[in-house]
């Protein structure tokens, strides 16, 4: 399942596997290589990670399997995996950018970037990072780019100076936050700029919240039967995928349900074997109104990571026109 970017038309995977905290070397080379062997085919990484290097030996790796390999029939290209990194807020303006993104592509050795992001709107130079961005895209360097982190008032700084928009937002969303997010989410939805939600999970303690709330559920999770499921088909291929043929849903399941009912891309993250598949079987069931009425009433702390909505709008040199 895919959404198509605006600007770039490339198709983008709805689920992808998050790396953030990820510790560098083996521990994200492993974690990458068991997602990717389950099936997710986006892998969002960034400069800030300090991993880049081992999210791309993973996927050479897993793109080009020896005899021994556990994985040796696979059946992917390079064109099927979809690379999301990020430019670090202390690299704006545009020599640095250009420069940073060479040390970027560098350690990730994939030949190009499927998605490029600057990472948030915190050290300004919008205008003239963004600059920078479209010369890589321009150059073939990076197929599609966006951004992370940025609220209205830095999209109007792009549309102000007559530059093309984003095809990505990636902010934090969740039940918690995202009747505070409306402005945001309206905006990238009349922009057709896909959102990417990170801190899905707020690092478990959503799932403790409403394991709590429903009374401590064993395993944290819900029974298939509880009302707050319906059926769907897996893929338009699938006919006999549907709800009743599970028999709970966890916590964790459903609130990244919620996230794609809500338009919305997913990078989940985990070092566990067993997590990142159960994050990944999120496409044969759908929440019921009952479910979604429930994550709805949700209020509580809005970020677990940072908040984007005060940063100043500043553009930078504006100079360079888009050519």
């Amino acid at each position: 399942m895919f959404f198509q970017l605006r600007s770039s038309g490339i198709l983008m995977p709805k689920l992808g596997f998050g790396t953030y905290r990820i510790p560098p070397g083996y521990v994200t080379q492993e974690a990458v290589a068991t997602a990717l062997a389950h099936g997710y085919r986006l892998i969002d990484t960034a400069a800030l990670y300090r991993n880049e290097a081992d999210v791309g030996r993973a996927v050479k790796a897993f793109l080009t399997p020896s005899s021994g390999a556990s994985n040796p029939t696979v059946d992917a290209e390079r064109s099927d995996i979809f690379v999301t990194t990020k430019l670090w807020d202390s690299d704006h303006g545009y020599e640095q950018t250009l420069a940073a993104f060479e040390k970027s592509a560098k350690k990730l050795d994939l030949d190009y970037v499927d998605l490029y992001l600057m990472h948030s709107p915190n050290r300004g130079k919008l205008v003239e990072t963004w600059d920078a961005m479209l010369k890589l895209k321009q150059e073939k360097k990076v197929r599609a780019i966006g951004v992370s982190n940025w609220n209205v008032q830095h999209f109007q700084l792009l549309e102000k100076h007559g530059r093309e928009l984003p095809d990505v937002n990636q902010i934090e969303l969740h039940p918690l936050n995202y009747h505070e997010r409306q402005d945001v989410v309206e905006y990238c939805a009349k922009h057709k700029i896909v959102i990417t939600a990170y801190g899905s999970l707020l690092s478990g303690r959503l799932t403790e919240m409403l394991a709590g709330q429903l009374g401590g559920m064993a395993q944290n999770t819900i029974p298939i039967d509880s009302g707050w499921f319906t059926a769907v088909q897996q893929d338009e291929g699938s006919k006999n995928s549907t709800v009743a043929q599970r028999k709970e849903v966890s916590i964790g399941q459903m609130l990244l349900r919620w996230g794609l009912e809500k338009g919305l891309a997913l990078i989940p993250k985990s070092v566990h074997e067993e997590r990142i598949v159960e994050n990944s079987r999120i496409f044969d069931f759908a929440l019921s109104k009952k479910g979604l009425g429930i994550l709805g009433e949700l209020r509580g702390e809005l970020n677990e990571y940072w908040d984007p909505l005060t940063v100043r709008a500043d553009a930078g040199d504006v100079s360079r026109a888009e050519s």
